[in-house]
């Protein structure tokens, strides 16, 4: 069991760190640092985006078993396309898509990195475009039955639901942490 230093002795033990010789640590150590550091702070785009993406297929599966996207689902029933059908297709299709974008990007603003979040913030929409168009073809892929134009109010609502969501867990977590990131 240690025991607490007095406040002599961490003076004492200041003063003899201050007056030690200066030693410098090897370049190569230095440079690995430095390297690692550089590396931390300033993630490359494309892991960045993998994150995302990986974020994308858990919870987009989680949505999937919510709300059916063109004709795809994980569960039987209709969930919360009973509740956008009532506004009509293009409505529906809108809602489902911001459900099903919005949910990632809500719960990817939470969980990246500050570093990470500021790659993306970067680059935001070109990345939720990205997203909404990989998950749309993905649909299609699948066999989901789409028409051009419930097609793009998904995209369109993905869009809105991706950077919205994004943007409200980024106010969100600058909130609780008291300062804007």
């Amino acid at each position: 069991m240690s025991k607490k230093p007095s406040p002599e002795n961490l003076v004492s033990d200041f003063a003899k760190f201050v007056s030690a010789p200066e030693l410098a640590p090897p370049a190569r150590l230095s440079v690995e640092i430095l390297g690692a550091v550089r590396a931390e702070l300033n993630p490359r785009a494309s892991k960045v985006f993998a994150k995302l993406g990986l974020i994308q297929v858990f919870v987009g599966a989680l949505v999937l078993a919510m709300c059916p996207q063109f004709g795809l689902s994980i569960l039987p029933g209709m969930g919360l396309m009973t509740l956008f059908m009532r506004f009509g297709e293009t409505a529906c299709m809108t809602g489902c898509g911001a459900v099903f974008l919005g949910a990632s990007g809500l719960l990817g603003s939470l969980v990246l990195t500050r570093e990470e979040l500021l790659v993306i913030r970067r680059s935001r929409f070109l990345q939720a475009a990205v997203m909404a168009t990989l998950a749309s073809g993905v649909f299609v892929c699948l066999g989901g039955e789409m028409v051009i134009s419930l097609g793009l109010a998904w995209v369109m609502g993905a869009l809105v639901g991706g950077l919205g969501s994004f943007e409200l867990g980024w106010l969100l977590r600058s909130r609780l942490r008291g300062h804007v990131l």
